[in-house]
């Protein structure tokens, strides 16, 4: 081939890469939104206490909050729930998502990465204490590392974990 047929090969190759992977760097992006976006549309309806964090969904749906935000916010509560009642419901299994996501509720294999990284915090939980703000950073990070990746409801609970971890008291 002569040097102008390489330049030409180049340029279509290089056109057919961005129409393949436009959706995907697109997809990214809005991902990148809405998990920036989380936490600033969720305050307006959070309460931070010493007995915990509440969503107040009421006010949530009257302003016209959308499902998905809403789902976020259910995930806060319930993990309120869960970790709110002191060691009481330390003891009970409460499922949050998935087989290790929720306080007592672990076993069998992860089923996805956000169930993998709450495994990853209930074995730090285990080992420094329940409440470690080490094993709830880590989670955090978990949740960053591996959001792009995550399925779209997993995404949903996962910033309502994320949410949940990063304003509670921890120790």
């Amino acid at each position: 081939m002569n040097r102008e047929r390489y330049i030409k090969l180049f340029f279509l190759m290089l056109f057919m890469a961005s129409v393949v992977l436009a959706p995907f760097s697109q997809a990214s992006a809005q991902e990148r939104l809405m998990y920036d976006d989380v936490e600033e549309a969720l305050w307006p309806y959070m309460t931070v206490t010493d007995d915990g964090v509440f969503f107040d969904k009421d006010k949530a749906i009257a302003d016209g909050m959308s499902e998905e935000q809403l789902l976020i916010g259910e995930t806060v509560n319930r993990l309120n729930d869960a970790y709110g009642q002191g060691e009481m419901s330390l003891q009970l299994s409460i499922p949050i998502w998935g087989n290790w996501c929720g306080p007592g509720h672990g076993g069998g294999f992860p089923q996805d990465l956000l169930d993998q990284g709450c495994m990853q915090h209930d074995g730090c939980y285990a080992e420094k204490g329940y409440f470690s703000c080490e094993c709830d950073e880590a989670l955090i990070a978990h949740i960053d590392r591996h959001f792009s990746e995550m399925k779209f409801f997993e995404k949903l609970v996962a910033l309502g974990v994320k949410f949940f971890f990063t304003v509670m008291i921890c120790r």
